[in-house]
């Protein structure tokens, strides 16, 4: 008669490095250490273009990085992306400003009720919003392509893709919410600090992979 596996051998087995419960630990800690990288990457404004092509690029791979690899490799990528991510992310940040200040003149001065003067600035939010969503997803697969080309296909694929857009709409505003809801706490920044934002950028790059990567979808 076999003998069923003592309790130290199961929990040992639990435990061992290729079992199913240490490649989920596994996936959290490079999860985290990708967060950390990419905050303390966007402290510098020139880098947070670069930070987000990084993350985008690694995510993908997360199942099969370690956490101490992908802190190196993260940094590898901002540093060689940088540049040429540096023009759209500026752009990003200076249309996102000029749309959030026409947003708060339009409340304040009551505008919204008017459709006729609302609709270019409700046009120029909709064609930003479709860019931005798909911006450094497409920059992390498009290595040598020149930014105004990413900006166009990043429109042209927020476009063709409008139900994916609405996700990753969703998506974004879920990340913004949780940066209110833990900033409004100083026991809730460790959460913002830790996984903040690769849990749901995450699910982006699923949502997007079979788009971004179709050969390997295949």
């Amino acid at each position: 008669m076999q003998k069923k596996p003592a309790l130290f051998q199961k929990f040992a087995a639990v435990f061992a490095d290729g079992s199913r419960f240490m490649q989920i630990v596994g996936a959290v800690l490079t999860l985290a250490v990708l967060n950390i990288s990419c905050l303390v990457c966007m402290l510098a404004i020139v880098t947070g273009g670069g930070a987000m092509t990084a993350l985008y690029t690694l995510l993908p791979e997360v199942k099969g990085l370690s956490f101490d690899h992908a802190f190196i490799q993260f940094f590898r990528l901002v540093r060689a992306r940088w540049k040429q991510t540096l023009l759209p992310w500026l752009a990003a940040l200076a249309v996102g400003g000029v749309l959030v200040s026409a947003w708060r003149v339009a409340l304040l001065l009551e505008l919204t009720n008017q459709f006729l003067l609302m609709l270019p600035l409700m046009l120029a939010t909709a064609i930003a919003l479709l860019c931005l969503l798909w911006l450094f997803p497409v920059l992390s697969v498009q290595e040598d392509a020149h930014w105004i080309s990413a900006v166009r296909q990043a429109f042209l694929l927020g476009l063709r893709e409008l139900p994916r857009s609405l996700v990753l709409l969703m998506l974004d505003a879920g990340i913004f919410l949780l940066a209110l809801w833990c900033s409004a706490s100083l026991t809730r920044i460790g959460l913002w600090l830790f996984f903040g934002l690769t849990p749901l950028c995450y699910l982006k790059v699923q949502l997007l992979y079979a788009i971004l990567h179709p050969a390997e979808s295949k």
